[in-house]
């Protein structure tokens, strides 16, 4: 017990200095930390995947919930074919209003709903305009870094938390099967052939 507890706490430590370094990072717009964050979450999720093809038990459940959880996210949050969807979940919006809360003006006759409501749109059209201005397209390279580390750091908070939910699954799945089968055993105080038979008083 006190094992597993010391293994949730190191692992809330991790997230909360991921998300820490992450918002320092997304504030200065650093180029070479959303090469970083976008590595490192797409390394950790494939290893996700590894460990639940290769372990078993609790690391395998963990691993599973973790994977599903965060491919899933990044699936509907940079692919171009999910924009809408994408757009429409609350990470994407805290991430819209922390975009505007930096005040970075927005290079006239571009569309900010069309390149600030998801990150995907951003990167699309930043790799396949190339008959912008240059302004413009640092402006894009700045969304793009912003949404980038942004919706990387969410994908590894979604992969935590549905690992976590997978394990708080099984276990309760497994106590009510435990609990069935105490319950349906011979010697279980609830089964009939625990109860002797009494003859009747003359």
């Amino acid at each position: 017990m006190r094992r597993g507890a010391t293994f949730s706490l190191a692992s809330l430590l991790g997230v909360v200095t991921l998300i820490a370094v992450a918002l320092a990072a997304m504030v200065q717009r650093w180029a070479i930390a959303s090469y970083f964050f976008v590595t490192f979450t797409l390394a950790i999720l494939t290893l996700a995947v590894l460990v639940a093809i290769c372990r078993k038990g609790s690391a395998r459940t963990f691993c599973i919930g973790a994977a599903v959880a965060g491919w899933g996210y990044l699936m509907t949050t940079t692919n171009p074919c999910c924009m809408f969807f994408g757009s429409q979940l609350l990470s994407t919006q805290f991430l819209k209003r922390g975009w505007a809360s930096l005040k970075i003006e927005r290079p006239a006759g571009m569309l900010g709903d069309l390149y600030e409501n998801d990150g995907a749109s951003a990167i699309l059209w930043y790799v396949i305009d190339t008959g912008r201005s240059d302004e413009e397209l640092d402006y894009l390279r700045q969304l793009r870094t912003f949404y980038s580390i942004g919706h990387s750091v969410f994908a590894i908070v979604a992969g935590w938390l549905g690992g976590l939910i997978c394990l708080f699954l099984k276990q309760r799945f497994r106590s009510e099967r435990e609990r069935w089968r105490v319950k349906k055993s011979p010697g279980s105080p609830t089964s009939p052939s625990c109860h002797s038979f009494q003859p009747p008083e003359p």
